[in-house]
């Protein structure tokens, strides 16, 4: 492979080989991508060595985890957030902005998979909270679900393009719906090495979601062309707004949720559709 750049969202990390380095798919090694030599310029662990070591299984794939739910209340009449119980070190992972989850009632089966972004995380204890619009068949399972629910995750790559390290930069993020959730969340991340303005649609629902969580650092107001914005919400909010914006900004970069593209999550089904990258297509799940 010519050129990675850590194109892989779990690259390097605790769930690094995945399942596309079992199939021969993989985004980084091309050893594990039908190809007959190593031509990738990867720095980490070499994942082909990894997997080879392992006798060529799974030892860290993310699994269904059944978690004791603390709490729930309904904000709005369809949406819920829901307070879950986990080990420390899962609630750690859960902590940087675009993390999201699978959840399902455990009186359901797999298709009842529903991915669900994080609002926030609590390592003292223990617990994180989830925003759950009530939509569909999927999700009104998880309202019914009693003090369990299952979990598996989680996962990274919510935010495309998203770099938690940014620095000195003006951040532009709007929210509306749902993306109140995670754009808290990137606020805190980003607010204090940046010059970070949130604007949020002005519904019942969004001042619901800001009233519950805190804003643990001081906003800027939007005095430079930014150059970065951060888009969350349903896809046409974010495709609308960035097609707005960007001939006002043109150098700024831009980020989108991906809540409309998320099915597995691990790359395998083929339903979030495929990018180019330079070195042919690849799942837009898997993708920074």
């Amino acid at each position: 492979m010519s050129s990675t750049k850590s194109i892989c969202t779990d690259a390097a990390s605790e769930n690094c080989p995945c399942y596309l380095a079992n199939t021969g798919n993989c985004l980084i090694c091309g050893r594990l991508n039908k190809k007959d030599k190593c031509q990738c310029d990867w720095c980490g662990v070499c994942i082909f060595s990894q997997l080879n070591f392992n006798d060529y299984k799974l030892t860290n794939r993310r699994k269904e985890i059944e978690m004791e739910v603390i709490k729930r209340e309904y904000i709005h009449p369809d949406f819920m957030v829901m307070t879950v119980s986990a080990p420390v070190s899962f609630v750690i992972r859960t902590m940087m902005p675009g993390s999201y989850v699978f959840m399902r009632n455990p009186d359901t089966n797999h298709f009842f998979d529903a991915p669900i972004s994080v609002i926030s995380a609590n390592i003292t204890k223990a617990t994180f909270n989830v925003g759950i619009r009530i939509i569909s068949s999927k999700t009104k399972s998880l309202t019914e679900c009693s003090d369990k629910v299952l979990v598996r995750g989680p996962y990274r790559n919510g935010i495309e393009g998203f770099n938690n390290k940014m620095t000195g930069q003006d951040i532009l993020i709007l929210a509306k719906g749902a993306g109140v959730c995670p754009a808290i969340m990137a606020v805190n991340c980003l607010s204090s090495r940046n010059n970070v303005t949130l604007a949020v649609h002005d519904g019942e629902l969004e001042r619901k979601i800001m009233e519950m969580e805190e804003i643990t650092n001081t906003l800027s107001t939007l005095s430079n062309p930014p150059s970065t914005v951060i888009i969350l919400g349903c896809s046409s909010f974010c495709n609308d707004t960035k097609s707005a914006l960007q001939p006002l900004y043109p150098a700024a970069t831009f980020h989108l949720s991906r809540n409309d593209i998320m099915c597995c999550g691990e790359g395998i089904c083929g339903a979030c559709g495929k990018a180019q990258t330079p070195d042919g297509l690849a799942p837009l799940c898997k993708l920074k």
